[in-house]
């Protein structure tokens, strides 16, 4: 799948069950979980151990889930769970009908509840065949921390600037999720409206919420 060291090759089935109880999952996860995904396989482990690259206080290790899923989209519900319970980053690999993704939250140590953690947003790629996917260079970094930093910053939609710090970065990304979100609910209000001069305002609008959305 990626171009990693043999050790870190982990490629072990998770049953669905046992995020289930592990996570402590409520019925309608639950019914998320069986009707959203066909598998999950634990495929590699990123430590000291398996790449030689040093972990640090934050990010100690990194895992790679791949996820079938029976539908295309899935809900961030189910990896918000996961991810809020592992106190390690995770880049997902979602896989449906032949097509892949990559998925990955930015995530904090939550200050209230020990050993949890806190998913501030998720960055994810486009669709992709799995040639472009072999492509991808996961271990970008000097240590797991840096891999995980360079990981969210190519998995973000917005223009990559170096000065930037990854907490910079991700800011830039959730404005940007924000302002597609308002562009998309706009639009559909104007195909709703028939008054003409509310139209217009609403266009007006429209136009300068695209404007700063370029300017992300």
């Amino acid at each position: 799948m990626f171009q990693l060291p043999e050790k870190a090759h982990f490629s072990r089935n998770i049953p669905k069950k046992k995020f289930y109880e592990q996570t402590g999952a409520d019925e309608s996860l639950k019914r998320l979980f069986i009707q959203q995904i066909e598998s999950v396989y634990w495929q590699y482990k990123l430590s000291k151990e398996t790449t030689h690259l040093s972990p640090t206080k934050d990010v100690e290790e990194i895992q790679i889930f791949e996820i079938t899923l029976r539908e295309r989209e899935l809900s961030e519900k189910i990896l918000k769970k996961i991810d809020t319970q592992i106190p390690y980053p995770i880049l997902y690999v979602l896989t449906y009908n032949g097509h892949h993704k990559l998925k990955m939250a930015y995530k904090e140590k939550s200050q209230r509840t020990a050993h949890q953690q806190k998913v501030i947003s998720y960055h994810e790629s486009d669709w992709q065949t799995k040639e472009s996917l072999a492509e991808w260079n996961i271990l970008q970094g000097i240590h797991l921390q840096q891999v995980y930093e360079n990981l969210i910053k190519s998995l973000s939609k917005v223009s990559y600037k170096q000065e930037e710090d990854l907490q910079q970065t991700v800011q830039r990304e959730q404005k940007r999720q924000e302002l597609e979100r308002q562009i998309m609910k706009l639009e559909k209000k104007i195909n709703r409206e028939r008054q003409f001069n509310r139209k217009v305002e609403m266009n007006q609008e429209l136009r300068r919420l695209k404007k700063e959305l370029e300017n992300v």
